[in-house]
């Protein structure tokens, strides 16, 4: 019963830790070919995302904890259970919040062209580290 409701709990936590992941090489802009100051707007961008990431894994961690205790005793509180999750979905949503305007603040820095790029060197990466399976290489067609 335990481990029912920290499965989700460590599936949305890893999700963002995923894709975060590879932002953290500047190598991979480096290919993108961007100016230095692009090359600046992008890091900042990571920079910022990754503090406001962290402060909420950091609370995540507190909540699993509180969760944790909560479900130890043989007698389980279950609405100060739901009161924890609900709780912690609020830090949730701003790891996935932060995540996501990363990744827009990003895209516009790039454009369409190396934004697409981007994104086929983070599959190709991932898939060498065997996280998912090859995408299909597709050459960006003219927009009409």
């Amino acid at each position: 019963m335990k481990r029912l409701f920290c499965i989700p709990f460590i599936i949305l936590c890893m999700s963002t830790f995923a894709f975060s992941q590879d932002f953290d090489n500047p190598q991979i802009f480096s290919e993108l070919g961007l100016t230095n100051e692009e090359l600046s707007m992008v890091m900042e961008i990571h920079d910022e995302a990754r503090k406001q990431i962290r402060e909420a894994q950091i609370e995540l961690n507190l909540y699993k904890a509180q969760l944790e205790k909560l479900l130890f005793p043989p007698e389980i509180n279950m609405k100060e259970v739901e009161r924890i999750l609900k709780e912690s979905l609020e830090w949730k949503l701003k790891s996935e919040l932060a995540e996501i305007k990363r990744r827009v603040e990003i895209r516009k820095v790039l454009g369409e062209a190396r934004w697409e790029k981007l994104l086929r060197i983070l599959a190709s990466r991932r898939h060498k580290r065997g996280f998912q399976p090859e995408p299909p290489v597709q050459e960006p067609q003219p927009r009409p």
